[in-house]
């Protein structure tokens, strides 16, 4: 995704606004979840 987004988060998925977009995208969250910065130690630690 790029561009200027709004993400509201709840149990199970996030919800992202976009800018210019009329209806939000819901993105199921199953499983491990990492931000940004977790994110480079995960790839740094995977085989």
């Amino acid at each position: 995704m790029l561009g200027t987004a709004k993400a509201t988060f709840k149990t199970g998925e996030a919800v992202v606004t976009m800018v210019a977009k009329d209806a939000p995208k819901k993105l199921k969250c199953d499983g491990s979840t990492f931000d940004n910065e977790q994110a480079a130690e995960v790839f740094r630690c995977s085989d």
